[in-house]
């Protein structure tokens, strides 16, 4: 039996990152680790694989890698398809899950919804927080993630979308955790 991959994507500063860290201490879930050439932002930044620009591009032109994304000129990020096979969980934007999708995988999106106010403040508490960044990031989500466009995919695929404005995020992670035992 295929075992679930639950896509967790929505822009940037709405939580994603947090939110599947804390699930997969809650339920056990394993992280599916995208891969990326962007400066760690801490010793304990252990969200993802982190190579460098060479060793990237070969594994790319190899196709170890799909869903692959340029953020700046030097910060890629992709999606090691070797590890996919175990099912899990993963951080990924909506190129990703489409690809994912277009695979044949039992994948299941989980849109996290936020104010851009919210993601801000949010953002602001990173090390290497850069409002020039976060404006440019801002205009490629808005054209990325399109709600509407998120909605009808999801008569297709199972999409959930969850706001992480003011609820608590325990009230949250209860949602989430409710939709990954639905597929368990």
């Amino acid at each position: 039996m295929t075992k679930p991959i639950f896509v967790v994507m929505g822009k940037s500063g709405c939580g994603k990152s947090e939110i599947v860290s804390r699930l997969c201490g809650l339920t056990g879930i394993c992280r599916i680790r995208t891969t990326t050439t962007r400066p760690k932002r801490s010793e304990t930044d252990n969200e993802y694989n982190f190579e460098d620009l060479s060793k990237f591009h070969a594994d790319a032109e190899s196709g170890r890698y799909i869903a692959i994304r340029q953020l700046s000129l030097l910060d890629y990020f992709g999606i090691d398809k070797h590890n996919l096979d175990k099912g899990g969980i993963i951080v990924a934007d909506f190129k990703g899950f489409t690809e994912l999708y277009g695979r044949g995988l039992l994948v299941v999106g989980i849109y996290i919804n936020s104010d851009r106010n919210i993601r801000l403040e949010r953002l602001k508490q990173r090390s290497d927080f850069n409002l020039e960044q976060f404006e440019q990031r801002a205009v490629d989500d808005d054209a990325q993630f399109s709600l509407e466009e998120i909605k009808e995919l999801s008569r297709l695929v199972p999409i959930y979308i969850l706001d992480n404005n003011d609820e608590e995020l325990e009230d949250l992670l209860a949602k989430i955790n409710l939709i990954i035992q639905n597929y368990a």
